[in-house]
Order: C-alpha cells, then structure tokens, then sequence
C-alpha cells in the first residue's frame, strides 16, 4: 500500500505534516522534533515520492538528508499523525 508522506518546515513560517489523508499544520517557532542530535535548522523539506529529501542547518545551505535523517523523518510523520508504523504492526 502506497501512503502520502510530506514533511515541510520553514523556521518562522511553519509549516505542514501530512501522512495519507491526515494534515497537521506546524508552528514556525519550534523546530520539529526528529528524536535526532540535530543542529538548529532552518528548513525541513522531505518528499519521498518526489525524491527530496532535505535539510538546511540554521548557519549552512540545504542539503541531502542521511538514511537515518529520512528514517526520523518518517517516524515523526507517523508519530504526530498518529498512525502506527509497520514495525508497530508486526
């Protein structure tokens, strides 16, 4: 089953979740947290299914998330749209 996951972030603008049919707008002034050591960043921008996957560190350019970014990333989509993982399912 194919599933519709979108994380989107901008420091100070917001931004949005999306996993499937659940939307859940995010604040601008608190980072997401991706249960990750991350710097401050200034941009999250992953799209899967449109093959982006990225970050921008408050004091540095964008650049391509680690597997272990886009695995965080993932999680905190299922976890703040409350839908169970396929790990949680097994």
């Amino acid at each position: 089953m194919s599933c519709i996951e979108r994380l989107f972030w901008e420091r100070g603008r917001g931004g949005v979740a999306r996993l499937d049919d659940v939307q859940i707008q995010l604040p601008g002034h608190r980072q997401p947290d991706l249960v990750l050591p991350m710097p401050v960043l200034s941009l999250i921008d992953y799209s899967p299914a449109d093959r982006c996957a990225q970050l921008q560190p408050e004091h540095g350019g964008r650049r391509d998330m680690d597997g272990a970014e886009r695995t965080a990333c993932a999680a905190f989509l299922h976890r703040i749209c409350d839908v169970p993982t396929l790990d949680a399912e097994a």
